[in-house]
């Protein structure tokens, strides 16, 4: 991405965007634009605390990359790891979900929990080890649930529970079209196979 490409013009930020857009001139840029191993410089950062707004950034990002006739670097962010970087860019979008953190116990006696990516897997042991439940879930506490869960998920427990992406039963996913989609065995059941182990794009 040049520097000419990076002026270039984009398309104006819908209504429902802007509140959670933090741009060059925000004071807290320089929180949201990096990871813990590069420092990006992405155009746009957007803060997403819905499905909604994330469908809304998706649509947008592809609006952008028609209007400038080219491919633009977007970039998922849950916990800020992203050893491999691709949760951090140059002059393109990141959505951060940071927002999307809640941890909810459905099912006690199941061992059934539902957790939105945004959260770090710190607050899900705290959440869980009251109700005496457990999940292999990497090592690290300020990990993100988003990154480690749909990339694998080798952590303390896995001789015991195996990888974290084993345990997955579903997910609520937004696709590249904006559209948002329940994902299991039995719905949409290619996508919910792809996302066990490929969601690098989210560390």
């Amino acid at each position: 991405m040049t520097d000419s490409d990076n002026q270039q013009k984009w398309p104006a930020l819908p209504a429902t965007l802007s509140n959670i857009a933090v741009t060059k001139n925000s004071g807290k840029y320089e929180s949201v634009s990096s990871n813990y191993f590069k420092v990006g410089h992405p155009r746009l950062v957007f803060m997403a605390e819905n499905d909604e707004q994330v469908s809304h950034v998706v649509e947008y990002a592809g609006n952008v990359q028609r209007f400038v006739g080219h491919q633009i670097p977007f970039s998922v962010r849950s916990g800020g790891h992203g050893i491999t970087n691709y949760s951090v860019n140059d002059g393109g979008i990141i959505i951060d979900l940071s927002q999307m953190n809640q941890v909810n116990i459905l099912d006690e006696a199941k061992g059934l929990v539902k957790v939105q990516a945004g959260a770090v897997w710190g607050d899900v042991a705290d959440k869980i080890s009251k109700a005496d439940l457990v999940l292999s879930s990497g090592d690290f506490g300020d990990t993100g649930v988003g990154g480690l869960a749909t990339s694998g998920g080798l952590g303390l427990l896995v001789r015991k529970q195996g990888l974290t992406t084993d345990q997955i039963l579903g997910a609520t996913i937004i696709t590249a079209d904006g559209k948002k989609r329940n994902v299991n065995k039995e719905e949409n059941s290619d996508l919910f196979w792809a996302i066990r182990g490929g969601g690098l794009l989210l560390c």
